[in-house]
């Protein structure tokens, strides 16, 4: 283990090139106050924001369960609390448990037995749940509104 390094999980060792400004391989990383701007030597570049932690207690886990239809999508979704975890599921097939990645934002792996993995943001209005959105390869945030 490196102490006195810099270091990003993804990135690996950043290397000092001014007070906010990082160099990883042949990439470049500016940190701001509550960001990050990730910049590719190809100039391609990527904002990555500060967010929440998860916290998924019994309490969190009811603020999720119901259920959901997306117009677009002209499907339903439950999710719901099974043995202590959260888990969305497509009727009739089997639940899939959702992985918290902060708040409101969560994992499916291999959801709707497919072999990819999808990601869900959950929406509020006056911090109620009112909707998530879902992204997986072949689709990007197909709205799905609480019904129930």
């Amino acid at each position: 283990m490196q102490y006195n390094k810099l270091t990003a999980t993804q990135f690996g060792p950043l290397t000092p090139i001014s007070d906010d400004i990082f160099s990883v391989s042949n990439n470049r990383l500016v940190i701001k106050s509550n960001s990050f701007l990730f910049i590719t030597s190809e100039k391609d570049s990527a904002v990555f924001t500060r967010v929440e932690e998860a916290k998924l207690d019994q309490k969190a886990m009811s603020e999720y369960a119901g259920e959901y239809y997306s117009e677009e999508a002209e499907a339903k979704i439950y999710i719901q609390v099974e043995n202590g975890k959260l888990m969305i599921l497509q009727k009739p097939k089997k639940g899939v448990q959702l992985i918290p990645t902060y708040k409101d934002g969560f994992d499916a792996p291999r959801m709707f037995g497919v072999d990819y993995d999808g990601s869900i943001y959950f929406e509020r209005d006056k911090n109620k749940i009112i909707s998530f959105k879902v992204s997986i390869d072949r689709a990007r945030n197909v709205k799905f509104k609480k019904i129930k």
